[in-house]
């Protein structure tokens, strides 16, 4: 083989060298780079939004601690709208205030909401410091407790005296009839049948 024939053959063994090289980079590594890139950025966006997730997971961690310690049992509604309203009458009445009156509320539940709320108005009428510890000691969100609503004003015969209104809630996990029933029935004795 002569020089010139080398240096074509030379030639054109690098031009196909660069020739499958480039159809190699285009067909090859340059889609693997572009699905590359697309996943680092899909993994980005969910490193982020983990991020986000831990920071409000930080943020209300005590909060979260304290619902899972103080989490009201279930219970009635009847049950807790009559001891809500014995409550308070009792208070009012410790604290010396008179009660004009007293009223039952529609209750607020929400079928797709964890806590169901019953709601009692009262109506009662004292001495200003008496009537601010009356509401202080409804004012209770360690027990799920609170007032919603408050209207206050002079008695009308008597300027010492303050007529108050209010709505007071009290926050419950409400009993599943058919969680209650399935437990009244395991726990009831007598023979099991097993199935076949």
């Amino acid at each position: 083989m002569n020089p010139r024939e080398k240096k074509l053959v030379i030639l054109l063994g690098a031009s196909a060298f660069v020739i499958v090289n480039a159809a190699l980079f285009f067909k090859v590594y340059e889609p693997a780079k572009k699905n590359a890139e697309r996943e680092i950025r899909s993994h980005a966006v969910t490193i982020k939004s983990g991020s986000q997730f831990l920071d409000m997971r930080d943020q209300y961690a005590d909060e979260i601690k304290w619902l899972e310690k103080n989490i009201p049992e279930t219970a009635d509604y009847e049950k807790v709208r009559d001891g809500l309203l014995r409550f308070a009458k009792t208070e009012a009445s410790r604290n010396g205030l008179t009660i004009k009156r007293e009223k039952f509320l529609d209750p607020i539940q929400d079928p797709a909401a964890w806590y169901s709320r019953a709601r009692v108005e009262l109506e009662v009428s004292g001495r200003e410091d008496v009537l601010y510890r009356w509401l202080d000691r409804l004012q209770t969100p360690a027990e799920f407790r609170g007032l919603t609503a408050l209207d206050m004003s002079p008695e009308r015969e008597d300027d010492t005296l303050i007529v108050c209104k209010v709505v007071v809630e009290q926050w419950f996990v409400p009993e599943d009839p058919a969680a209650a029933e399935a437990t009244e029935t395991a726990s009831i004795p007598g023979p099991r049948r097993i199935p076949r």
